[in-house]
């Protein structure tokens, strides 16, 4: 009732009269307040349209009666319910803009539309606002001599500022290798080829390929005459082929090795080809001039201060005591069951053993049948093959310039330390192990690149590429620090985090994954979460869902990460319980560039979506929430038939938010989307602060969202279609 005392005091104070009662038309479902003004008397009225209907005005006079309806509040236009003072023509404001009203004649009874009546309403002129009045009250304007806006002076938002930049990881140090100056992500294997061997070189009799070799070099070398280039001066002499009866002399050799092995003996020089003691040698060294001019036939123990050089064992090699030693030896097999052992220049054609309580020194050696660490292995220049190594049973090893085909596993409590190494053809396993690698190319696993369970890994500039599966998988309770490291070309996931997972990621390159870029999550449900810390993230050319998704309750850090041509989203968080601290996010090429949802809570700072096939930003469902400074949309498509929700179908939405999510976004700029600037739909709880819409069909599109008194603040709409498209329903 007071709603039209104020109305008819409005209509009296105006001092106007009319024999017959003004019918008004009823308000449009869209509106939610009125301004009713009369130019001549300079008086206007302002009204919240409260769900009551209009009456008919009676003691009009001649002069128009403006009704002009709006889908935003008052407070949205400047002024608050009742009386509205109109000033002067020349000062102050126009009415704020709308396409919804008419204009009513009472001395003909004529009504006529806006554009008909569009000089009546030029000349209503309202109170002008300052730029703190602007902010507090409306979406900012410009103020144009073409169309006179709500806010006059405009205000002018916030410049949002760009994220940083993003540090490409290390390539790993290699042999020569310069790949640095030469790689590219996804072509490694092009850019280390002839500095590192992208496939085990195959070695004749004699010769061995160790650690980072691309070519195959002789175990020892060959003399003329067959015999050993030198010896002691008490060296003895056995050459199966001399004649019988011998004295062990350079001219008349032994022809047996047991008649040189007699008491006395610490050096004995082979030719040919000799049957094996019975019994291990003791302090003697077994020399040959090559493995191709001197064979041991059968079974060879060496005990305690022994040794074998330049020579084949034909059997098993056995190095059984302390202080014994293997040098430019081709053996069968070969075991390790004491320490003090050393081996240099040594190819084992099958497998190699070091049992536990053992320690054995390397340097140059080339294992063909697989090799197992129970107890410590150390060195440099290693390859095995073709079923990698395996370190168990609290072994260990500690290894530089190794060459590991079939993959490396660790278990057990076994523990690892790899400085320049080539794995092929299987990957690196841990499992209840740790493993601290730098400069490791893994390439081509017929499974994982690296799995790691209940484990502790630290890997630093290494490249991992075509796995079949993952490239990374941590699972269980795992430590896992990953610095300087690619991943391409896998077949699922480039990283998959689950369970009690603890990762700190520094320069990461994830890309070309036939799954996701990195998907972090619990399972089962209710498992301790995993909590990631990672920065300077690069992730180009995912195949399925998202370049990054962190998932039931999976708590993480991100900075600085750039995300390009991701399958459908660039960064997804998802499920209540899961908590995202992000910032200098750059998203391009998506279908949808931001997505949070499920009831996740993200917070953002300063981000650049770009050129999103379906909509840049997403906020969808209860209990999601996103706050956000500093955020940059642009050039959203509609070429992808991914929705960011349900309430529009198709896409080119820059922004949307729906379903009972909450956004507190400021500092911001939406620009050029295909259809709809930002989009609302109830019951979303929605502030935006300080920025600018612009260019787009639609600025901004809303459905039951208006009556949120922080809606909109300080908000600069330029060069759009239409501003603002409210729906009431």
């Amino acid at each position: 009732m007071w709603r039209w005392v104020g109305l008819a005091l409005f209509v009296l104070a105006a001092g106007c009269h009319s024999a017959e009662p003004l019918n008004l038309d009823p308000p449009p479902d869209s509106a939610r307040s009125m301004l009713l003004a009369l130019p001549d008397a300079r008086q206007g009225w302002g009204d919240a349209l409260e769900g009551a209907p209009l009456p008919a005005l009676a003691e009009l006079g001649d002069g128009p009666l403006v009704v002009l309806y709006y889908p935003v509040p008052l407070e949205a236009l400047g002024f608050t319910a009742g009386l509205v003072p109109l000033v002067p023509e020349g000062e102050g404001r126009g009415a704020p803009p709308t396409n919804l009203g008419a204009v009513y004649l009472p001395a003909s009874g004529a009504r006529l539309s806006l554009t008909e009546g569009a000089d009546v309403v030029a000349r209503i002129r309202l109170a002008a606002l300052g730029d703190a009045e602007c902010r507090a009250l409306s979406g900012c304007y410009p103020a144009t001599p073409e169309l006179e806006q709500v806010c006059q002076p405009s205000c002018t938002p916030t410049a949002v500022e760009p994220p940083a930049e993003v540090t490409p990881p290390a390539f790993p140090r290699l042999g020569g290798c310069t790949a640095e100056a030469t790689a590219t992500l996804g072509q490694w294997s092009a850019a280390v080829a002839g500095c590192v061997p992208a496939a085990l070189p195959e070695c004749g009799p004699g010769t061995f390929a160790a650690g980072l070799a691309t070519a195959c070099t002789p175990l020892a070398i060959c003399t003329d005459d067959g015999w050993p280039a030198a010896v002691s001066a008490g060296a003895r002499f056995v050459d199966p082929a001399a004649a019988a009866g011998g004295d062990g002399s350079r001219a008349q050799p032994f022809q047996t090795l047991a008649a040189a092995l007699q008491p006395g003996a610490t050096e004995v020089a082979l030719r040919g080809e000799v049957a094996a003691p019975a019994t291990p040698l003791i302090g003697v060294r077994l020399v040959g001039a090559c493995p191709t001019a001197a064979s041991v036939r059968g079974d060879l123990s060496l005990g305690a201060g022994a040794r074998v050089a330049g020579l084949e064992v034909a059997g098993a090699l056995a190095l059984a005591g302390p202080g014994t030693a293997a040098e430019g030896v081709q053996a069968g097999t070969a075991s390790v069951t004491a320490s003090g052992v050393t081996l240099t220049s040594v190819r084992v054609l099958g497998a190699a053993a070091v049992l536990p309580g053992t320690a054995v020194t390397v340097d140059g050696l080339h294992v063909g049948g697989g090799m197992s660490v129970r107890g410590s292995l150390s060195g440099q220049r290693v390859t095995v093959a073709p079923s990698g190594l395996d370190v168990f049973a609290g072994g260990q090893a500690d290894l530089q310039e190794a060459t590991l085909q079939g993959g490396l596993r660790i278990s057990g409590g076994g523990r690892a330390h790899l400085r320049a190494a080539v794995i092929r053809e299987g990957g690196i396993g841990l499992d209840g192990a740790t493993l601290e690698a730098s400069d490791v190319w893994v390439h081509d696993a017929p499974g994982d690149g690296a799995t790691v369970s209940g484990a502790a890994l630290r890997l630093e500039r290494a490249v991992i590429e075509r796995s079949a599966v993952f490239g990374v998988q941590l699972v269980g309770s795992t430590t896992s620090t990953l610095t300087d490291v690619r991943v391409a070309d896998t077949g699922d996931h480039a990283v998959w985090v689950s369970g009690d997972v603890r990762l700190l990621g520094e320069r990461l390159a994830l890309t070309d994954a036939g799954g996701e870029g990195l998907r972090s999550e619990v399972d089962p449900e209710g498992a301790p979460e995993p909590k990631l810390d990672l920065s300077d993230v690069l992730v180009r050319g995912v195949q399925e869902e998202s370049c990054l998704a962190f998932l039931r309750t999976t708590k993480a850090t991100l900075r600085r990460a750039r995300l390009e041509q991701c399958g459908i989203i660039g960064l997804r968080t998802d499920r209540r319980g899961t908590e995202v601290d992000a910032s200098d996010i750059v998203v391009a090429g998506a279908s949808l560039g931001l997505r949070f949802e499920g009831g996740s809570a993200t917070t953002l700072t300063r981000a650049l979506v770009a050129s999103s096939r379906a909509a840049g930003l997403c906020v969808d469902d209860p209990g999601t929430a996103l706050v956000a400074r500093h955020v940059r949309v642009q050039d959203t498509l509609r070429v992808a038939n991914d929705s960011c929700i349900d309430l529009v179908a198709g896409a080119g939405l820059g922004m949307a938010v729906h379903s009972g999510a909450q956004i507190d976004l400021e500092a911001f700029e939406v620009e050029n989307s295909a259809a709809l600037g930002v989009e609302l739909g109830s019951p979303s709880m929605n502030s935006f602060r300080d920025g600018v819409i612009r260019d787009g069909p639609v600025g901004v599109h809303s459905v039951n969202v208006w009556r949120e008194p922080d809606l909109m603040r300080g908000i600069r709409y330029e060069g759009n279609g239409l501003d603002l498209d409210v729906l009431m329903e």
